[in-house]
């Protein structure tokens, strides 16, 4: 199964031009950042496909224009937090799972009084 960084990667390597295949070993290794217009475009793309939605339908239900969906799938665009907002309201997300914002474990939050800032529940204090 390709996945949505995968295809992200491959648009990316796509309009670079030609490559090697030391270029294709760095592409597969190297992690996208997450925010990248491209990965987001082609996040919101397969979800919206996966939701068997066309644009017109995914523009109707998050008040996002046809156009501008389009531009923010083909990665021509950063979507504003607005926009994304309502994107991921269309795909009946929340705008941290559309971002995979709450994956990665690079978010941690420690309640007032418990396990001290990089301390883990184990007692180890490690850098996250």
């Amino acid at each position: 199964m390709v996945t949505v960084e995968q295809r992200a990667t491959g648009a990316k390597r796509k309009t670079a031009g030609a490559s090697t295949a030391s270029d294709d070993a760095a592409l597969i290794a190297a992690r996208p950042d997450p925010l990248d217009p491209v990965v987001i475009g082609a996040r919101v793309k397969v979800l919206r496909e996966a939701s068997s939605l066309s644009l017109r339908d995914l523009a109707v239900r998050s008040g996002v224009s046809a156009p501008m969906l389009s531009q923010v799938e083909r990665g021509e665009t950063s979507p504003t937090l607005t926009v994304a907002t309502r994107i991921a309201a269309g795909l009946e997300l929340r705008l941290s799972q559309l971002l995979r914002l709450d994956e990665g474990g690079s978010v941690t939050v420690v309640r007032a009084g418990s396990a001290s800032a990089g301390e883990t529940g184990d007692g180890d204090t490690s850098s996250r």
